[in-house]
């Protein structure tokens, strides 16, 4: 299966965020819950909201600061 830039930066960036907010949800829900009743309940309640919040933030901020730091390697070249 081939995908063009712009689909393979979109499914890069949505694994990037899937697993980065997996990761710190766990660990916060482990820190402040442990392995209590319920874990599995609001680990994914939590990840669910950072995963909603994260992604479109990602989505758009992503190009923006790549093209502002490229310009800033391009200039030092």
């Amino acid at each position: 299966m081939a995908l063009n830039q712009k689909s393979a930066q979109l499914l890069s960036m949505a694994t990037m965020v899937l697993i980065m907010t997996c990761v710190v949800v766990a660990v916060s829900t482990f820190v402040n819950f442990g392995l209590a009743e319920g874990f599995p309940f609001r680990f994914l309640r939590g990840w669910l909201i950072a995963f909603i919040m994260a992604f479109p933030i990602v989505v758009f901020l992503m190009p923006r600061l790549q093209r502002f730091f490229m310009g800033m390697v391009k200039g030092k070249v």
